[in-house]
């Protein structure tokens, strides 16, 4: 679990370096990351495949299809976004 709520500085590079460091992530927190965009939710999915719960609350940039794509990709995750 990792918990970056309100870092508001948190840009899709350090949530893709997140994603490839750390396959074992089964949740994390994003809420009010607003600088993240699909393209990080995405490549979150698609490397943590244990994946359970992702919190996008207040994450202006990423799109219902971005979170769509994500919930296919992780069928048995909770996205709240």
């Amino acid at each position: 679990t990792i918990n970056l709520r309100y870092c508001g500085e948190i840009t899709d590079e350090a949530v893709m370096s997140l994603a490839e460091n750390c396959h074992g992530l089964t949740m994390i927190y994003l809420w009010g990351c607003g600088k993240i965009t699909d393209k990080a939710i995405m490549y979150l999915a698609e490397n943590c495949r244990g994946l359970t719960m992702i919190y996008l609350n207040g994450c202006g940039e990423i799109t219902r299809e971005g979170v769509a794509e994500v919930k296919k990709l992780l069928p048995k995750a909770e996205v709240y976004h």
